[in-house]
């Protein structure tokens, strides 16, 4: 509100108040004095600054909540304790002959005995030297460090295709091998479910694998030993 010699008070009430007493005539001691006036023509830049202010706290709290939530992800992402691994991860049993025990120490007793060497485990907690491992059929126990490596070995358990081809779905019992990722390409071999393989790359949904001599694609879906989401090369 305007009051003679374009002074503006920013309390409308407190001007009006100025104004039936006409305190800021008089000079007389009041609130109306604690109130700065502010020239019209400087009104414009305090409210532009104002306004640019605002926009640029804006902008930076909109960038710090952005970095927040990347650096939440990546502070809050499960490694091991002991090797700073992610977990979960694939490992492989290094021996044909592997005791898997109910706790991270030789005291604990036997829960299942393993006699498959290359056969791929999911690792999915460490202690000291110990690794908790999940296999296939979600069963867990502790192994010693020194009994699983981290070559990635596959094993086929399954024979889904993207494709409805009554040729390949009747052999319920095998997987076709591909010599690229896609259907559509030379079946290089026929492996049964169960087979393990060597796992050399994957892509989004397919992985390239090598079973004895023969090396081709197979979809990802169709492996245990493989994370739904890995990709290498």
């Amino acid at each position: 509100m305007k009051l003679g010699n374009n002074i503006l008070f920013a309390n409308k009430e407190l001007a009006k108040r100025c104004r039936r007493q006409e305190i800021w005539k008089s000079g007389r001691s009041s609130n109306c004095e604690h109130r700065k006036p502010m020239p019209i023509g400087a009104d414009a830049e305090k409210l532009a600054a104002t306004l640019q202010f605002f926009k640029l706290t804006e902008y930076t709290y909109i960038i710090a909540l952005i970095l927040f939530i990347i650096s939440a992800q990546f502070a809050y992402a499960e490694v091991g304790p002991v090797t700073g691994l992610p977990l979960p991860r694939f490992v492989s049993l290094k021996s044909s002959d592997t005791n898997l025990r109910k706790g991270p120490n030789v005291r604990f007793p036997i829960s299942w005995h393993y006699q498959r060497k290359g056969y791929p485990m999911m690792l999915v907690a460490e202690f000291e030297n110990w690794r908790k491992l999940k296999d296939f059929d979600g069963s867990e126990g502790w192994v010693h460090e020194n009994l699983i490596t981290g070559t990635r070995n596959v094993m086929i358990i399954a024979n889904k295709y993207k494709t409805k081809n009554t040729m390949y779905l009747e052999r319920k019992a095998e997987l076709i091998i591909f010599m690229h990722p896609d259907e559509n390409s030379y079946p290089m071999a026929r492996a049964q479910i169960g087979v393990l393989a060597k796992l050399k790359k994957c892509q989004k949904e397919w992985c390239k694998v090598k079973v004895e001599n023969y090396s081709g694609w197979i979809l990802k879906a169709n492996l245990w030993g493989v994370g739904t989401e890995e990709v290498f090369d």
